[in-house]
């Protein structure tokens, strides 16, 4: 069984700068470590390894200081490492990325399975593991926690919103994985790290894997970065004290000053001062106010809807059931005229 596992050296600091001409990282001086999703996979890879003596190559593209990462790689056990790198791939989307790294894929030979991070820290795309399943033209499983291989098939864990899949696939198969939060990386022995220096590290070039250099760089890109930029700091917080209450006309001040025209209250158990505020809040401005709480007896729905209101909702509820209600209100209050439509679908589309 062979396992091919790409990985990436990536920034170990959010302070990286940032080529204003091509809108691409400038790596040179910045720390670098391997690619936290891409070293689970790794270390998935090894699980395989011993328990069925599966060989075990790493892939990765960049410039040559991207051998550190296949260095760790192979200490901690990997058999062969193959670097990517040349100008030609300097630039490079996630489909430039992904096609040069299927074709060194398919220039390695004969594999059963190819393991990839779910995404690099670096860029929180999740796309590269897809397409190069695509430029393969082998099936893929995403966000997959944890795996387990033999000969002929591999059974996962994809995780789904709301839980999980088990699912099982016939080889090869492509599958992306994503850590545990608990998740501590595995690093390597002195000496294994010494042991390492004398295994194998392919250096090749896009001419290597035979790629058409117009599928790579920005050339082959379809995506352009159009800006990067820092966002704004954040403005510091106010705080106010005072009773519920005396705070609910400053509050109604600014609600309309941010023109916020619908309020979420989230409560955990309704109390008075609460009560009493919300009763203020309606008082002074007509809009749609909506409380969220753990507490689902009639009667705590009653004086949520008694003392302004427009609706109750109780936990546990979905993102979807939450759009429709806040959609509701914001309707029912466009037909009121207390909001303009033109503000009420922008807020159904925030």
């Amino acid at each position: 069984m062979h396992i091919i596992v790409c990985i990436k050296q990536v920034p170990d600091s959010t302070q990286v700068k940032v080529d204003p001409k091509t809108g691409t990282l400038i790596r040179a001086g910045v720390p670098s470590i391997l690619n936290p999703y891409d070293h689970y996979a790794l270390e998935k890879a090894l699980e395989i390894k011993a328990k069925t003596g599966a060989k075990v190559t790493v892939l990765s593209m960049g410039p040559q200081q991207a051998t550190a990462v296949l260095r760790l790689a192979l200490a901690l056990g990997a058999d062969e490492g193959v670097l990517l790198s040349a100008r030609a791939f300097a630039g490079s989307d996630t489909w430039a990325t992904a096609y040069a790294l299927a074709m060194a894929v398919k220039k390695i030979g004969a594999f059963d399975l190819v393991l990839c991070g779910q995404m690099a820290i670096d860029g929180d795309t999740a796309q590269t593991g897809p397409e190069m399943a695509y430029h393969l033209n082998i099936p893929q499983i995403t966000f997959c926690e944890s795996i387990d291989a033999n000969g002929n098939t591999v059974v996962v864990k994809k995780l789904i919103e709301g839980g999980h899949q088990i699912l099982q696939a016939d080889l090869p198969v492509l599958v992306t994985m994503t850590m545990p939060h608990d998740y501590a990386p595995k690093y390597p022995s002195f000496m294994a790290a010494h042991k390492a220096q004398d295994k194998l590290i392919h250096t090749w070039t896009d001419a290597d894997i035979g790629a058409d250099p117009h599928k790579l760089g920005l050339e082959g890109s379809p995506t352009r970065v159009d800006r990067i930029f820092p966002p704004p700091a954040r403005a510091k917080g106010e705080i106010y004290s005072g009773t519920a209450v005396e705070l609910a006309g400053k509050f109604v001040e600014i609600l309309k000053k941010e023109e916020i025209h619908l309020l979420l209250i989230d409560v955990m158990m309704p109390r008075m001062d609460g009560i009493r505020a919300t009763i203020k809040i309606r008082e002074q401005y007509n809009m749609p106010i909506i409380i969220l709480s753990a507490k689902t007896e009639d009667a705590d729905k009653v004086v949520g809807l008694n003392v302004g209101a427009d609706d109750y909702i109780t936990k546990p509820f979905n993102a979807m059931e939450l759009i429709a209600r806040v959609k509701s209100q914001l309707r029912r209050y466009t037909r009121l005229g207390t909001i303009q439509v033109e503000e009420a679908q922008n807020v159904y589309q925030s």
